[in-house]
């Protein structure tokens, strides 16, 4: 194997020693010098040296880093004796001097152990003439005073083998990528991970006395970086124990971590073959008195963990607790971790112990992160009926992973539990968990009943109950939400803000600030908003809240942009990418929307490329398919912008399409307003301005009825720019009116000053083509523009979706705008109003 190693890779060091035994021969000597990690293969390099030099005869002389050099015999020699022959450090100078005009070669391995008081022999080795020195040391062993001696040495440091490399070494294997990754590239570490054994690391802690060597056991049960402190009260022998570290410091078997006063074993496959080499009953003793003062020292649990599950005691319930605990802390970033603990949590306490349940609830929950959504439900037999809270936190967590059907299920499960057991309170928070799990899947008529039966309930409770209950006025105002029932859902969200400032769980606060400050930014009380959203943020921070501060900082982007003047912004921006740049990748229905968030923002801030180009990661896709179904009508708007923007008709096309045919399927208000919207848009690129004056001002019409007047105002700015662009201005200055004053009293500064640049475009154009009607509102122009059809006043608002009284109310400003009193009159001006 050894041999197998040399031939492995090394190709310039392989090289450069031919070269130098070649010049040898010719009378030049040198001084090379290989330096590295253990394992990595320095001595397979002075080895390959003294074998050329064996066969070719060379004299050589050995040193491997114990005793006194020796002189190697030869392969020319028959007798293979009469060279050889040990040579003190004092000799070996004089003897290689002796052997003046012939060839020598002297190899020292492991240089970085050789006595200080013999560096200078190194120096007077590398004056001589036609002497060969090869050298192999590990830098972070080696003596000052070599250091200096090896100044002007000509110095190899050997990296890791390549990838190809490891591949030569170990052959195909299935687990070759993990090896060489564990492995970090070294050949020795590879090989023991690969073959199981690791004999020649463990040959490094031979030398150690056995109570220094039970020290060392210590530090591999710890499986982490320890203190000098911690490991002296496990090893039990102050004395002892501070022995055995200098002398594994000295052997680098133990290192210092560079960024905090630690110390930990050499290598992770070092520790682990050491870890492997300990007795079980050894491990079970060790792992419990780790354990044991960890606790003493108020460590987290989650570091306490790994201890427990390798020695569990059934008679010790606190081990079910801490094993549950870490769990809690940790699931959400590691659920495979997370699940094993509390695979074994459960075998410590029986099924009817408080602590099996919660066990149960939480590997359900890592279940369905790891995407095992069969193991994810909890059988009813496990779990009593009257407990409620775990079905609830059990629907949490489904929606959380997108998986709302199952969401549902246990919301439901836990209504009907909460019903019989007379607590219409926890019945309203169940309802409302029932109400976003249907709504996210668009399942409207069960969602809005689920809705209204909770704020009925919700409502007829006192605060009293609603305390006993906190998280209930919350998931019902985040139902309305998510059904556009904004009134109701910033009512019952205040009254959850209020009731959890008086809870004493000021921990529960973020996440209802959270919604709040969406409901407020939606609404266009824009300053109230980021009041919220500010004090979410902070809160967040104060309890490692990582999906309510990235939610929130998208959100506090969002409402900063349109508080800000149009040229400004970027800091804006930049922040709202900081923020969904924490949660990429992750699958979790908080992060894709984050990111969604962000697409907007940049869509907002004039960067429609780059919002275009996140929708598509983030959603999976065209089609998004990793969004929640009612996410995607707003998601395609803004694909059709950003593949407006970039001139891509066809794809605008296909956005706006998929847009309108989702809503097709299921409509409801905010999402046929978006689809409308990306409607309108096409409709101006392909110079269908009657349809995108009709599409968008729908669309605007539908996000003032649904309470939105951000969203409505920047309808009729999108409206009126891409009309300017087309050179179509008639019903623009009325659009910007009523967008100036909708961002006014919203306080969107941006808005405003979009609407003013468009005023300033409309001025250069000159008088509207419009005549008489240029005065009349983009709706008012349909209705007039029907009526001079000949269509009754029920036909026109069966056509536009308005009430007979909305169209005839319209007809009377038109009369008084255009000055007319006929509908005979009013076909004239539209008729002459249409000519070239």
């Amino acid at each position: 194997m050894a041999g197998e190693a040399a031939a492995i890779g090394r190709r310039a060091e392989r090289e450069r020693c031919r070269e130098a035994f070649a010049a040898l021969a010719g009378g030049r000597g040198a001084v090379l010098a290989f330096a590295g990690e253990p394992g990595i293969g320095k001595s397979h390099l002075v080895a390959a040296v003294g074998a050329e030099a064996r066969r070719s005869g060379v004299p050589t002389f050995a040193w491997s880093g114990d005793g006194v050099p020796e002189r190697v015999p030869d392969d020319t020699d028959p007798g293979r004796a009469s060279t050889g022959g040990k040579v003190s450090w004092r000799e070996l100078v004089p003897t290689v001097r002796a052997l003046s005009g012939r060839p020598v070669v002297v190899l020292l391995d492991d240089l970085h152990r050789l006595p200080a008081a013999h560096a200078y022999v190194v120096e007077e080795l590398a004056r001589l003439r036609s002497v060969l020195v090869v050298l192999a040391y590990r830098p972070r062993q080696l003596k000052a005073g070599l250091r200096r001696a090896l100044r002007d040495v000509e110095c190899f440091r050997l990296g890791p083998f390549t990838p190809g490399e490891a591949r030569q070494l170990l052959g195909d294997r299935a687990d070759l990528d993990r090896v060489y990754a564990e492995g970090a590239g070294n050949p020795r570490y590879m090989r023991a991970l690969a073959d199981g054994v690791g004999t020649a690391l463990l040959e490094e802690f031979a030398a150690l006395p056995a109570e220094w060597a039970r020290v060392a056991r210590v530090a591999a049960a710890f499986q982490e970086p320890f203190s000098p402190e911690l490991l002296t009260a496990v090893a039990g022998d102050a004395e002892v124990t501070a022995a055995a570290v200098d002398a594994m410091l000295a052997a680098d078997l133990v290192r210092p971590v560079a960024t905090a006063p630690l110390l930990d074993l050499r290598h992770p496959v070092l520790a682990r073959v050491l870890y492997a080499a300990v007795p079980e009953a050894e491990r079970r003793t060790l792992h419990r008195a780790i354990e044991r003062e960890l606790a003493r020292r108020g460590a987290a649990a989650a570091r306490r963990a790994p201890h427990v599950l390798r020695a569990p005691d059934p008679e010790r319930p606190d081990h079910c607790t801490t094993l549950v605990e870490a769990a809690r802390e940790t699931v959400d970033v590691d659920p495979r971790t997370a699940a094993e603990w509390l695979t074994t949590a459960r075998t410590l306490v029986p099924p009817n112990d408080p602590r099996w349940a919660q066990a149960q609830l939480l590997l359900s929950h890592a279940n369905l992160l790891l995407g095992r959504f069969a193991a994810s439900p909890v059988p009813q037999k496990d779990v009593p009926q009257k407990e409620t809270t775990l079905h609830e936190e059990l629907a949490d967590l489904a929606i959380d992973t997108m998986d709302y059907v199952t969401g549902a299920q246990h919301a439901v499960i836990a209504a009907e539990t909460a019903r019989a057991a007379g607590d219409a309170t926890a019945e309203a928070g169940a309802l409302g968990l029932a109400a976003l799990s249907y709504g996210h899947q668009l399942r409207l008529e069960p969602a809005r009943a689920a809705a209204d039966q909770a704020a009925r309930l919700l409502d007829a409770a006192s605060d009293a109950a609603a305390l006993r209950h906190l998280s209930a006025a919350h998931r019902v105002g985040a139902a309305e939400a998510l059904l556009g029932l904004l009134p109701e859902a910033e009512r019952h969200l205040l009254r959850a803000v209020t009731l959890t400032r008086h809870s004493g769980r000021p921990d529960r606060l973020p996440s209802v600030l959270r919604t709040l400050g969406e409901v407020q930014l939606r609404v266009g009380r824009l300053d109230a908003a980021l009041d919220t959203l500010d004090e979410a943020d902070r809160l967040a921070g104060r309890y490692n809240s990582l999906d309510v501060h990235t939610v929130v900082a998208v959100l506090r982007s969002s409402a900063l942009l349109w508080r800000s003047r149009r040229d400004e912004g970027g800091a804006v921006v930049a922040a709202a990418t900081r923020a969904a740049a924490t949660c990429e990748g992750m699958p979790w229905a908080w992060a894709i929307d984050s990111r969604c968030g962000l697409a907007e923002v940049l869509l907002h801030s004039g960067e429609p490329a780059p919002a275009g180009e996140l929708l598509i990661s983030a959603g999976g896709g065209d089609r998004l398919p990793r969004l929640a179904p009612w996410r995607r009508v707003r998601a395609w708007e803004t694909l059709t912008a950003a593949a407006l923007a970039r001139g891509d008709l066809r794809a605008a096309e296909r956005f706006a399409g998929m847009a309108a045919a989702h809503v097709d399927r299921v409509p409801s208000g905010t999402r046929l307003a978006y689809a409308r919207r990306a409607v309108a848009r096409v409709r101006v690129a392909r110079r269908d301005l009657a349809g995108a004056v009709r599409d968008g001002q729908r669309a605007a019409d539908a996000f003032t009825e649904r309470r939105m007047p951000v969203e409505a105002a920047w309808t009729l700015v999108v409206l009126a720019g891409q009309c300017l662009d087309a050179g179509y201005p008639t019903g623009v200055a009325q659009w910007l009116d009523t967008a100036d004053t909708l961002a006014g009293r919203c306080g969107a500064l941006r808005l405003r000053d979009e609407v003013a640049a468009l005023r300033r475009r409309l001025a250069l154009l000159g008088p509207e083509p419009g005549g008489r009607l240029a005065t009349l509102t983009a709706r008012e122009v349909e209705v007039a523009t029907l009526a001079s059809t000949g269509l009754s006043s029920s036909e026109i608002a069966g056509k536009l979706y308005l009430s007979v009284r909305t169209v005839d109310s319209h007809l009377g400003r038109i009369y008084r705008k255009v000055g007319v009193s006929t509908r005979v009159a009013l076909a004239a001006v539209v008729l002459n109003s249409q000519r070239p």
